[in-house]
């Protein structure tokens, strides 16, 4: 069993062996799976599967009557909220997730800080790696013990911390890629990853790129069919000019007469 001391630097202790190909290929992981996932973050929720009801709260979909709650005021406005147990036990695996990141990477001094711009994510600036900021509520308890309008208000933000934690995770492989760590050990000293979710979110990139190409195409479409338009305008008023002209007796008759 890998020990925390044994992470007090980034993957010390292990066979590594970083090269100019490891480092471009972290560099490159760590780009792809921000694409991913912040296409993801626009359907996760959506549909049906068993993946949506993980054991893992940074997995799975909120219910009503399980994680939160809905009650009706005096008005008969809906007011949504998180049951206790639920704040409890997302703020508990969030900290973790900040956790895992200090202790591999050496930064557990920035714990404590949950600024933008905190020391506990230092390694991965220094790098080049993409890697996700914090929501801003994520660690808020007035957030999570807020009242809310309705339940797809509440689901939005719980989303964006569900995101930031799996691309978190996935930052932290690219950072061992980055740092030519063999897979079989980044399997054994990284927490795991859910690969119905990273499927799901390599499926909605690639969703996105194929919309994309097809608006790509629908505007070079339009586009040429305005500059036929424009050339067949500007032969029609070529020739109208051509026909005036011989009308008055300023030219000879043009070759359509």
């Amino acid at each position: 069993m890998v020990s925390a001391s044994a992470l007090t630097t980034p993957f010390s202790g292990f066979s590594t062996a970083s090269s100019f190909g490891t480092r471009v290929a972290g560099v490159q992981l760590s780009h792809y799976a921000s694409t991913c996932f912040k296409a993801y973050e626009k359907i996760m929720g959506q549909g049906e599967g068993a993946f949506n009801f993980s054991p893992n709260i940074l997995e799975r979909k909120f219910r009503e009557g399980i994680e939160v709650s809905c009650k009706r005021d005096e008005d008969g406005w809906e007011e949504w909220v998180f049951a206790k147990a639920t704040v409890t036990a997302m703020i508990d695996a969030l900290e973790q997730v900040r956790d895992v990141v200090g202790q591999v990477c050496g930064t557990q001094e920035g714990l404590g800080d949950y600024s933008a711009w905190s020391s506990l994510y230092s390694r991965f600036r220094g790098t080049g790696l993409n890697y996700p900021f914090e929501p801003r509520h994520a660690f808020d308890l007035d957030w999570w013990y807020s009242t809310f309008n309705s339940f797809r208000e509440m689901e939005e933000g719980v989303i964006q911390v569900q995101i930031w934690a799996m691309g978190m995770l996935w930052a932290l492989r690219s950072l061992a890629v980055y740092e030519g760590v063999p897979p079989g050990t980044v399997s054994r000293i990284l927490p795991p990853v859910s690969c119905a979710h990273w499927n799901a979110a390599q499926a909605a990139r690639a969703a996105e790129q194929e919309e994309e190409e097809r608006r790509l195409e629908r505007i070079r479409e339009e586009g040429d069919e305005l500059l036929s338009n424009c050339y067949s305008d500007e032969s029609n008023t070529s020739t109208s000019e051509e026909e005036d002209s011989y009308k008055y007796g300023l030219s000879s008759p043009p070759s359509s007469f």
